[in-house]
């Protein structure tokens, strides 16, 4: 039974994990009032990760593994998390930031450093 407790304590620190991380999301977009890029493989993780948790939080439910009000609680911070996160998702305040993306990014910043150079050079 303890080997049980270990991973119900392990996923309430997950759950916790995900309302934090969730909150960095949330101050990215200042509230859901712009649009935030993050890697599509944080996406998948997170919908990963938060399955586990709540799998595995109504499972130690059913068994009564810790006091059922810490799991409640715990519950409702990983649905709350999950379901706020899927909502940004589907509104598009979350959006996937591809490779192809960032290498255009980075192409521009070092053409613009180019740019800059030939300038100076031309002003020189």
């Amino acid at each position: 039974m303890g080997i049980l407790k270990l991973i119900t304590y392990a996923a309430g620190v997950a759950a916790l994990f995900l309302s934090g991380y969730l909150a960095k999301l949330l101050d990215d977009s200042n509230f859901m009032e712009q649009v935030t890029a993050i890697p599509s493989e944080n996406i998948t993780y997170f919908h990963i990760i938060a399955l586990v948790v709540i799998a595995w939080l109504l499972i130690s439910l059913l068994m009564t593994v810790i006091t059922r009000g810490i799991i409640i609680v715990l519950l409702i911070i990983a649905i709350g998390a999950e379901g706020t996160f899927v909502g940004m998702n589907i509104n598009g305040i979350i959006v996937e930031q591809t490779s192809v993306l960032e290498d255009v990014q980075d192409g521009a910043v070092d053409l613009f450093d180019e740019l800059k150079d030939k300038v100076e050079d031309v002003i020189d």
